[in-house]
C-alpha cells in the first residue's frame, strides 16, 4: 500500500476507509491505521530526525500525535486524505525539531533582528519575565508555569500533558497560546493591565 507503484487514488480509498472507520469505531481501527502508516511513519521520522538534538521519544511521539490528530479531524471523503496524515506527520516532527533547536540555542526561524526587537522589553530573569507577565494579568498561573516547564525546564509536551492528564495536542495547543501573547505583551503589541 505504502510503495511507490501505488497509484494515489487507490491509497486514498483505502486510507478514506480506514479514517471513516478510526472515526466511528477508534478501536481496533486507529490500531489498524496506526500500524499500516508505520512504514512512512519511519521514513518521516528517520529523515527529520537527523541531526536533532532532543528526546527522540518526545520527537517521535510528536510524529505519531500528527496522524492521531489528523485521523481525528480529515475528512474522509476528502481527495487527500492520505497526503494529509502524512503532512501533519511531518508538520508535527517539523515543530518538534524547531522547539528542541530552540532550547538548544540553536537557530530557527528566529533572527537576530527579531531577538533585539523584543530584547528591551524582555530583560531580566525568564522567571521575572514569566511574574510580571502573570502580574498584568497576561498569563495565569498555570500558564506561566506550562511555558517555564517547557521552554526553561525542558519537558516534552507528552511528559506535561501526562502530568495535566491532556492530550500532547491540548497541551501544545495551550502552549502555543500562552506564548503567542507572551510574545504580544514582551513585544509591546498587547495592552496590558496596570
Amino acid at each position: 500500500m505504502l510503495k511507490r507503484k501505488t497509484v494515489w487514488p487507490a491509497k486514498n480509498a483505502v486510507w478514506a476507509e480506514l479514517v471513516r472507520r478510526a472515526q466511528t469505531e477508534p478501536e481496533p481501527w486507529i490500531t489498524v491505521a496506526m500500524g499500516m502508516m508505520m512504514p512512512a511513519l519511519k521514513k518521516i521520522a528517520g529523515t527529520a530526525a537527523r541531526s536533532f538534538r532532543g528526546d527522540i521519544a518526545d520527537f517521535d511521539s510528536e510524529i505519531v500525535e500528527g496522524v492521531l490528530y489528523a485521523l481525528n479531524s480529515v475528512q474522509a471523503d476528502s481527495p487527500t486524505v492520505y497526503s494529509s496524515l502524512l503532512f501533519m506527520a511531518r508538520r508535527y516532527g517539523h515543530d518538534a525539531r524547531i522547539n528542541a533547536d530552540r532550547l538548544n540555542g540553536r537557530s530557527g526561524s528566529y533572527n537576530e533582528t527579531t531577538i533585539a526587537r523584543h530584547q528591551p522589553r524582555a530583560g531580566g530573569h525568564p522567571d521575572l519575565v514569566l511574574a510580571r507577565a502573570v502580574r498584568d494579568r497576561v498569563l495565569s498561573n498555570e500558564e506561566a508555569g506550562l511555558i517555564a516547564e517547557a521552554r526553561l525546564d525542558g519537558e516534552g509536551t507528552s511528559r506535561l500533558a501526562e502530568k495535566r492528564g491532556l492530550s500532547p495536542y491540548l497541551v501544545r495547543r495551550q502552549l502555543a497560546q500562552a506564548e503567542s501573547r507572551l510574545v504580544n505583551f514582551l513585544s509591546g503589541t498587547l495592552p496590558h493591565a496596570a
